[in-house]
């Protein structure tokens, strides 16, 4: 760690945003005695992993390597490309299951739900439900967490997982050295995309701040993250654009993307992102933004964004999906007109209810 980070007081004089009450800090000291025993700590990352999610395992990870424990970040899926400018190498297992040793210890960061692991809960569902002796930890801020695990340290004031963990690590009084904290500012930027969401507060803020004074590259991350693409991404926007729909009594603009717009583009999944932010940007009596996206296996991914006064997080657990009232996501076991049909049902019912 840098001589500059290792003088820095704690993260904020005031821990506590004052519209959170202070009993709903959860007690991220417990920690420490939830490592007891660690021979081999896994991190696993949720299905189309995000800034947040890569960002607060990353940190996570890095802070208890430092503390002589053994860890290994694990993805299902591939990382996607627009953030390997700001990994620098670290290291994550792309997998299922690393090899080696089964793990000790779980630690889900940004996951409501185990299942969200995809491929690695398949692999280890025998320790998610408790009958291997695996000690699981779930730090999260969704309001739709499952709570599962041993130690639940939910915040759903937190407006990113990074959040937590950044506090986890001030309560805990380990070292936050410039690696470290860029990793922790790229899962912020990311989930508040540019301190902009509703569930930015002054304490995230403050956080970032910190985070900044200990070696954070804030502008590297914003260049990377929102200003700089590909020209594959262009030529897909302009493919994915041409399909903008109008449903629920126009109160849902969707798009619907197919793995031929991306093969005749030339680009990746991961290459949309940004763009249900856009579509939540139109003015009138839309309520909700979606970007529902074809999966070769059948399936549709579905993105929902609203603005505050629409929870699409009752869109998305209507279709077994789930997170924040403004930002949430779900899979449908179709595709074609067939998921467009079941997905505008569910949006109809919950905008009804929310009447």
């Amino acid at each position: 760690m840098n001589t500059t980070a290792a003088s820095l007081p704690s993260i904020s004089d005031h821990e506590l945003d004052q519209r959170v009450p202070a009993w709903t800090l959860p007690e991220y000291a417990r920690i420490t005695s939830w490592l007891d025993g660690a021979q081999r700590v896994w991190v696993p990352l949720h299905v189309s992993p995000d800034g947040d999610c890569i960002g607060s395992a990353l940190a996570f990870a890095r802070a208890v390597r430092a503390r002589g424990y053994e860890c290994v970040v694990v993805s299902s899926d591939p990382v996607p490309a627009m953030y390997a400018p700001l990994l620098d190498g670290e290291d994550i297992f792309v997998g299922d299951m690393p090899p080696g040793p089964p793990a000790t210890h779980i630690a889900c960061l940004d996951i409501s739900d185990p299942t969200r692991t995809g491929g690695f809960y398949t692999a280890n569902q025998h320790a998610f439900e408790g009958g291997s002796g695996v000690k699981i930890l779930n730090l999260d801020h969704h309001a739709t967490n499952t709570r599962f695990g041993d130690l639940n340290l939910l915040d759903i004031s937190a407006a990113a997982c990074a959040e937590q963990v950044a506090m986890a690590l001030n309560k805990l009084g380990w070292p936050v050295d410039t690696e470290t904290a860029n990793f922790l500012l790229l899962g912020i930027v990311t989930d508040t995309l540019g301190f902009r969401t509703p569930s930015t507060t002054s304490r995230t803020l403050r956080i970032a701040a910190d985070l900044m004074d200990r070696g954070g590259d804030l502008y590297r991350i914003v260049d990377v993250v929102f200003n700089t693409r590909p020209l594959s991404t262009i030529l897909l926007w302009s493919k994915v654009l041409g399909s903008v729909s109008i449903g629920a009594k126009g109160r849902v603009i969707y798009v619907q993307v197919t793995p031929r717009m991306l093969a005749e583009a030339g680009a990746r999944e991961e290459e949309l992102e940004g763009m249900v932010n856009f579509l939540s940007s139109v003015r009138g009596r839309v309520r909700v933004a979606a970007v529902l996206k074809e999966r070769e296996d059948g399936t549709t991914r579905v993105s929902l964004r609203s603005h505050p006064g629409t929870d699409v997080a009752a869109i998305a657990s209507r279709l077994g999906g789930g997170g924040h009232p403004q930002a949430a996501g779900c899979t449908i076991p179709a595709t074609g007109r067939t998921a467009i049909r079941i997905f505008l049902k569910a949006c109809e019912e919950a905008l009804d209810a929310q009447s």
